[in-house]
């Protein structure tokens, strides 16, 4: 026992306990698993009391084929059987943490489709409001379909999910035994591998995916939100980029070739490949009309791409493609704290070179007037001096509000804006390493991060007119922050959930 939180032995112990005393079960509110596995786990043995496994078949109320299915799977200690069926005897969990979880479970998803299903009798999980997973370690596929029957809980309201991806099929074989006939159908794409039937609309209101690539799921499940407050959707690159090694090993695999990548990629496979990163980069546009459901209720809306050194010049990133913008968000009549690359806000035309030709659009004609803190990611150089003739526009509309009392306010609750350096951009003071140096103090290191500090880093003029736009804003209650490039997404200053 350590405070409230009792750490078992082993999740045997917590299993027999729950079986065998009512009222430890019904005390458990919160639940953290550390490891989720699949099936069997060499020298892990779970218990053969017959009094607590029939106790485990019975809360499941199983029809005669369905138990014969379930008994094999306990008797073999299948650790995601036992603990499928344990979640159906904690009748007053709140929380279930899931810290290290390999999806894919047939008896998780039996026991969730049930419960979501209004025509059958079995019970359980009535009060469970909150889920966090993440996947295992060294296991890669983490499907945000495996989770959906999670969402149709009545009593599930959080859900926060690391690493997801989207679950496409197997390329068909024809692709993989050299087959080109995919370069003739250039509308052939990757497609969902599992399809659900909602019964009724989700009470989820707030869902995060943290490091994930799910822009094909995601518009699936979000019509089907209609209470939802939150969408944090953090989008990872690196993710693709492994989604796309397991279809070229699974497809391999199944035409009888050597998975080791780069031998045999055709066109085909690599037409293949390219449909699925087509439709996985980030595009907020496609989650826009999936919100529709949600106007009315949400406050946070929060796509970003994380931020990881580059460890390959040739990686392809989000920030390096054009940026599609989301779309009129005006619609939004609640929201009041959005975080969004600007690319995906405003139409930004660019040169081969990088710089900017033209930025089309205006904060005010794409956000709601109900906004109160906005997150700006990647405001480079070339960008800057827009979004600083915008924001001075919006501090004048309310200055003048404050002299004259006019009505026609930009933003009248606007209290926080926050402006992000890309990191990948070239330093404006490049660093010049001392020569002949052998070690670096701590004073030094702080030396080699000052030109990579917004003050140094911005253009002079563009650093004068930021920090003289905060001034204004400060008279009027509010906050303007520059963020460095070495500044972590830890000092993000708006917490949603």
């Amino acid at each position: 026992m350590v405070g409230k939180t009792i750490r078992p032995p082993s999740i045997i112990s917590v299993i027999e306990n729950s079986c065998r005393n009512a009222e430890i079960a019904a005390a458990t509110q919160v639940l953290t698993v550390e490891n989720w596995f699949v099936g069997q786990r060499g020298g892990m043995t779970f218990t053969a009391d017959p009094v607590i496994l029939e106790t485990l078949l019975q809360s499941a109320q199983l029809s005669p084929d369905q138990e014969s299915w379930w008994r094999e799977a306990l008797e073999a200690s299948y650790q995601d059987a036992w603990l499928a069926l344990l979640l159906l005897r904690l009748l007053n969990l709140r929380k279930l943490e899931i810290k290290s979880m390999e999806s894919g479970s047939p008896y998780l998803q039996s026991i969730l489709t049930r419960l979501a299903d209004p025509n059958d009798p079995l019970t359980g999980l009535s009060r469970l409001s909150e889920l966090a997973v993440a996947p295992a370690m060294f296991r890669k596929e983490f499907f945000l379909s495996s989770f959906i029957p999670f969402t149709q809980l009545p009593s599930l309201r959080k859900v926060h999910i690391i690493g997801a991806l989207d679950h496409y099929p197997t390329p068909p074989a024809g692709v993989w035994e050299g087959d080109d006939a995919l370069e003739d159908n250039p509308s052939t794409s990757a497609t969902i591998i599992d399809s659900y039937t909602f019964h009724s609309p989700s009470n989820i209101t707030h869902l995060t995916l943290r490091a994930s690539s799910t822009l094909t799921t995601l518009p699936t499940l979000l019509p089907h939100l209609p209470h939802l407050q939150s969408l944090i959707y953090n989008h990872h690159d690196p993710a693709l980029h492994t989604a796309a090694m397991e279809f070229i090993r699974d497809g391999a695999k199944s035409a009888g070739l050597n998975p080791s990548m780069g031998l045999g990629i055709s066109a085909a496979q690599a037409h293949y490949l390219e449909n699925i990163s087509n439709t996985s980069t980030l595009n907020p546009s496609v989650l826009l009309p999936a919100l529709t459901a949600a106007r009315s209720s949400l406050q946070s809306l929060w796509i970003s791409t994380t931020h990881t050194l580059r460890m390959n010049p040739l990686d392809r990133r989000t920030q390096d493609l054009p940026g599609i913008p989301i779309g009129d968000l005006r619609d939004f009549t609640s929201l009041r704290i959005v975080r969004m690359r600007v690319e995906n806000l405003l139409l930004v035309e660019r040169r081969e070179d990088r710089t900017v030709k033209y930025i089309q659009g205006k904060l005010w004609e794409i956000l709601p007037p109900s906004l109160e803190a906005l997150y700006l990611e990647e405001c480079d150089r070339a960008i800057l001096p827009e979004i600083v003739e915008q924001l001075r526009q919006i501090v004048q509309s309310h200055e003048q509000q404050v002299q004259t009392h006019q009505q026609s306010i930009l933003f009248l609750n606007l209290k926080t804006v926050v402006l992000q350096q890309p990191m990948d951009e070239p330093d404006r003071v490049p660093f010049q390493f001392p020569p002949n140096m052998t070690s670096i103090s701590r004073e030094m290191m702080e030396e080699i991060g000052r030109s990579r500090k917004a003050e140094n880093d911005v253009q002079p003029g563009v650093w004068s007119e930021l920090m003289g736009l905060r001034e204004r804003f400060a008279v009027l209650g509010g906050t303007l922050r520059v963020m460095d490039k070495m500044r972590t997404d830890g000092e993000f200053p708006l917490r949603f959930v």
